[in-house]
């Protein structure tokens, strides 16, 4: 069934994650991240923060999250759901040119965000310098 008005960007968001096929391949995903207690996990393109508690859960208190979107609005929202929760850090940023220092990340993830991006060549090289040897980047592209 199709809508005949175009959807608020979170709850349409929010709704897609918590489907049957939303969250199957969520899980897969983090599956896949094989996250260890302690590491530093980034999710790229967080939108509202939809999947950052789940990554708090798998990291632990002695890991971090960090959630990067360039949409201040879904900044804005994922760190309204994450207060509290002291190992979230969410910033404004461009998978393009994140604001960390090499090799600073072990796990990363990207959910339906390089079809979105200008470059996405670009953004996967900025991806790999962030990322610590031996780190994984897990990405879906469901769409």
């Amino acid at each position: 069934m199709f809508e005949t008005a175009k959807p608020d960007q979170i709850s349409y968001l929010d709704r897609l994650a918590a489907s049957d096929l939303g969250r199957s391949y969520k899980q897969r995903m983090l599956d896949e991240l094989e996250i260890c207690a302690g590491q530093t996990v980034l999710d790229l393109g967080c939108g509202p923060g939809t999947d950052l508690g789940t990554l708090v859960e798998a990291t632990t208190a002695t890991g971090s999250v960090l959630g990067f979107d360039r949409d201040q609005a879904m900044v804005d929202a994922a760190r309204a759901r994450t207060a509290g929760q002291p190992v979230v850090d969410v910033r404004l940023g461009d998978v393009h040119d994140l604001a960390l220092p090499d090799q600073s990340a072990d796990r990363a993830r990207t959910d339906r965000v390089l079809q979105h991006v200008a470059d996405p060549g670009l953004a996967l090289a900025e991806i790999r310098r962030v990322l610590r040897p031996g780190g994984r980047l897990v990405m879906g592209e469901p769409d």
